[in-house]
């Protein structure tokens, strides 16, 4: 099972792809 930190660092990167996707 995953840590909490490495899950949270997951889900930060995941949010910041999206984010880039959105801005163009």
């Amino acid at each position: 099972m995953a840590s909490t930190a490495t899950f949270e660092v997951i889900v930060v990167l995941l949010a910041g792809d999206a984010a880039v996707e959105i801005d163009r």
